[in-house]
C-alpha cells in the first residue's frame, strides 16, 4: 500500500507537469492543449493499471518492476508481458525463500580414551544443496 501511494504521487507529479498550462499556451492552438491533456490522462491510466497489477499479484510491486523493465514488447504483447513478469517475480521470491542457512554440526563428546587416540572425524550425512 505504501508503494502504491508513492507510485501515485510520482504519477501525479508527471501529470501536473504534462498538463500545466502556462499563460502563453492560452493563445496557442487548442490542439496543443488537448495533446497535453491526453498525455496526462495516459499517465493516470497507466498508473492505475500498475497499482491494480501490484495489488492483484501475490508478488506485488516485484511484478510491476519486471513488467516495466521489459521495454521490448509492444502493446499487443501486454498480456504476455504481465504473465512473464509474474513468473519472474514468483521465481525470484521462491529463490529468495529457498536460500538456506548453513547447517551447524553438533559437537561430539569424546571420552578420555578417544582423546588419547587422536582427533575424531565427523561425517556429515545431511542433504547437500
Amino acid at each position: 500500500l505504501r508503494e502504491s501511494s508513492k507510485q501515485l504521487q510520482r504519477t501525479s507529479t508527471l501529470v501536473a507537469e504534462a498538463v500545466s498550462v502556462p499563460p502563453e499556451a492560452l493563445t496557442q492552438s487548442i490542439a496543443k492543449t488537448k495533446k497535453s491533456l491526453d498525455e496526462g490522462m495516459k499517465l493516470v491510466t497507466h498508473c492505475q493499471k500498475l497499482i491494480k497489477m501490484a495489488e492483484r499479484s501475490e508478488n506485488g510491486w516485484k511484478v510491476v518492476k519486471e513488467y516495466e523493465s521489459d521495454s521490448l514488447a509492444e502493446n499487443e504483447e501486454d498480456e504476455k508481458r504481465i504473465a512473464k513478469a509474474e513468473k519472474v517475480a514468483a521465481s525470484a521470491a521462491i529463490k529468495k525463500k529457498s536460500v538456506s542457512k548453513p547447517i551447524a554440526l553438533a559437537p561430539t563428546v569424546r571420552t578420555p580414551q578417544q582423546r588419547a587416540v587422536g582427533p575424531s572425524v565427523e561425517v556429515f550425512t545431511g542433504p547437500i544443496y
